[in-house]
């Protein structure tokens, strides 16, 4: 036989060869890891959560004679998933001082991988509820902005975010009220 009478060709690609080879891949690779964010929210006398999260429990929030409060659990993000993230502390103080205003905890259920988390806001005016003083707790600044306080690690991939906003105490009344004869009297010295 002649070498020319063999022909080889190449196979032909529809479109629908390439969306059943696309969905292919889509399927045995997985579905995609979906990360969640909490944010425990103290703008107010009554601290709240925010959140989208489906995987979020036994959620509480109240107020108690000592300080404001939220407590909620987190489930893993697939039924294999372990916690990486180890048990921690957070206290959050106030621009220029050591006492600690609000306090997120974050721990796991002994035995299974659902996360626990504490977050703790003293009554205004009340006592503090953390004493920054590092190392042996760390302390974040409050700024009146979103911050975030940890980022859960799991072992599918999923890395959670726990944030946290809280209001900035602003100069009181009374000191308000001495800046303003300060700049009078300023004002009439200047105009004299």
């Amino acid at each position: 036989m002649r070498r020319d009478n063999f022909r080889i060709t190449a196979p032909v690609w529809t479109p629908a060869h390439v969306a059943t080879t696309l969905l292919l891949i889509l399927l045995l690779t997985g579905s995609p890891v979906t990360a969640d964010t909490i944010l425990f929210n103290d703008l107010t006398e009554n601290v709240s959560i925010t959140t989208t999260s489906t995987r979020v429990s036994d959620l509480s929030c109240g107020t108690n004679s000592l300080f404001e409060f939220c407590l909620l659990t987190l489930n893993p993000p697939s039924p294999t998933a372990i916690l990486l993230t180890p048990p921690a502390t957070i206290g959050i103080a106030e621009a220029g001082s050591t006492n600690g205003s609000d306090e997120i905890a974050h721990g796991q259920i002994i035995g299974t991988q659902i996360a626990v988390f504490n977050f703790f806001s003293d009554l205004d005016p009340g006592a503090p509820i953390i004493t920054c003083s590092p190392p042996f707790t760390n302390c974040l600044v409050e700024t009146g902005g979103v911050q975030t306080a940890f980022q859960l690690f799991w072992s599918d991939g999923t890395v959670d975010t726990i944030q946290f906003q809280s209001d900035v105490p602003g100069p009181t009344s009374g000191l308000l009220l001495i800046m303003g004869f300060v700049a009078l009297g300023v004002l009439k010295y200047a105009t004299f």
